[in-house]
């Protein structure tokens, strides 16, 4: 009972918040996260197999999201790629096209 009667008289605002870091245990945000870091990659299954016991995960739906990842970015940079030669295209003068080799 005194170990009670200690913890709700102490005040809250004497807690130092710096000392720790909230807990993150949000395992698509974690993977996202260590996906952009390098950290998981499709086809590491040592890595898949890390993350998955380290946030009580099937390794299953770490996989899968990690591809989907994977597929994300390769979609992000063929979208890049077309608008850079769309937009070359569109700054490209009269004199720029070569008329004699189309």
């Amino acid at each position: 009972m005194a170990i009670l009667q200690n913890l709700s008289c102490s005040k809250t605002t004497t807690i130092s918040k710096n000392d720790r870091t909230p807990d993150d245990f949000q395992p698509r945000a974690q993977i996202k996260r260590k996906f952009k870091a390098g950290e998981l990659k499709c086809g590491d299954s040592e890595a898949i197999k890390k993350f998955s016991n380290e946030y009580i995960v099937p390794e299953k739906l770490v996989t899968d999201y990690v591809d989907h990842l994977a597929q994300v970015a390769i979609q992000k940079e063929k979208r890049k790629a077309k608008l850079t030669d769309s937009g070359q295209r569109q700054r490209q003068e009269y004199n720029d096209i070569d008329w004699d080799n189309l």
